[in-house]
């Protein structure tokens, strides 16, 4: 699903009209055109929206070395 929404612009925090395709387990945004206010290209500003949805989350395993024994 291709969806138009205003987002605030990565680099100067400026409205930003985007179109996110939903769907999976996350959003992908696509810029049609620059930044007016900052002037950022919409090739960058793509990979910095689409990148910045990376979340690390730490579990149990992640603090205590597994034994590759079993």
């Amino acid at each position: 699903m291709l969806e138009d929404e205003t987002i605030p612009c990565p680099v100067c925090s400026n409205n930003l009209n985007v179109k996110v395709v939903k769907g999976g387990k996350k959003d992908t945004y696509l810029v049609p055109v620059d930044c007016q206010n900052c002037k950022t290209s919409s090739g960058k500003l793509e990979r910095k929206l689409n990148s910045s949805g990376k979340q690390w989350v730490k579990t149990e395993k992640s603090y205590f070395k597994l034994d590759p024994r079993g």
